[in-house]
């Protein structure tokens, strides 16, 4: 599963929202998705979007400290 985030801001510069994703790498398809603050909870609502098949599954991330809470 590759991991990813983009950014963009609602309303103002000041109210960032990150998009989190998940793909699965063959298929090249999104599994996983979540909109929030790029923190512990964002990780933790991309990890609780995903579909039970890939809670198992290889993760490549860029290391950002809040991946390691989850």
């Amino acid at each position: 599963v590759e991991c990813g985030e983009l950014w963009s801001f609602v309303g103002n510069k000041k109210n960032l929202q990150w998009v989190w994703l998940a793909m699965d790498r063959d298929p090249r398809e999104i599994v996983g998705c979540f909109v929030g603050a790029r923190d512990e909870s964002g990780t933790r609502g991309r990890w609780d979007s995903l579909p039970a098949c890939y809670l198992d599954a290889e993760c490549h991330t860029d290391l950002l400290w809040a991946y390691q809470a989850v």
